[in-house]
């Protein structure tokens, strides 16, 4: 159990990196992206997290680009779609990792039955990860 309380510990860390360092240096058209969003998970605060999360970020002006794994189109928590562009990625690139990424800092995980995640501060992946995107938003539907 404290392994799994790790992974998720690290995750709301990073989240609150980009919440509070981030969210008073961005810029008119600062984003920061999201590859696979998932709601779709049963534990105990998870969706109110992100309500809470995605409200505060809309107030502060922070942007969000996500690509929502397609089987969660209708799971989004409605803060969501504030100050945001989402699209849904297609059936066929489905999986339980997520990559968050913002300016030098990349986040990847698995909320898997055993979770785990890994932070990257390196620019060169985040300008991979900003590639994957580009491609992927192209190809996901509104």
């Amino acid at each position: 159990m404290l392994y799994k309380n790790f992974i998720f510990y690290k995750f709301f860390i990073f989240i609150s990196s980009i919440k509070f360092s981030y969210g008073y240096k961005f810029a008119g058209n600062d984003y920061y992206y999201v590859i696979g969003a998932t709601y779709d998970h049963d534990k105990p605060g998870f969706r109110e997290f992100f309500q809470n999360f995605h409200t505060q970020r809309a107030e502060k002006g922070i942007k969000v680009k996500l690509l929502v794994n397609y089987n969660d189109k209708d799971k989004l928590v409605s803060a969501t779609r504030l100050n945001s562009e989402v699209r849904f990625l297609p059936q066929y690139l489905i999986t339980d990792m997520t990559i968050i990424f913002y300016k030098n800092k990349s986040f990847i995980f698995f909320l898997t039955e055993e979770p785990i995640g890994f932070l990257m501060i390196n620019d060169e992946s985040v300008k991979s990860f900003t590639a994957y995107f580009n491609t992927f938003w192209k190809i996901a539907k509104k």
